[in-house]
């Protein structure tokens, strides 16, 4: 996961200048954003497991 946000970083940032304090922030918001993919991918694989799905 670490290097598809590096790779969208690239993307995103590759022509504007982003201050340090911003790019952290940003890289927080993404940390936190993985927590919470991984929480609803383990949901979903509960629930198909339930349900035989």
């Amino acid at each position: 996961m670490q290097v598809l946000h590096e790779i969208y970083l690239k993307a995103a940032l590759y022509k504007t200048k982003i201050s340090s304090t911003a790019f952290k922030a940003a890289n927080k918001k993404m940390d936190e954003v993985v927590k919470y993919e991984g929480q609803f991918i383990d949901g979903i694989d509960k629930y198909r497991k339930k349900y035989g799905i």
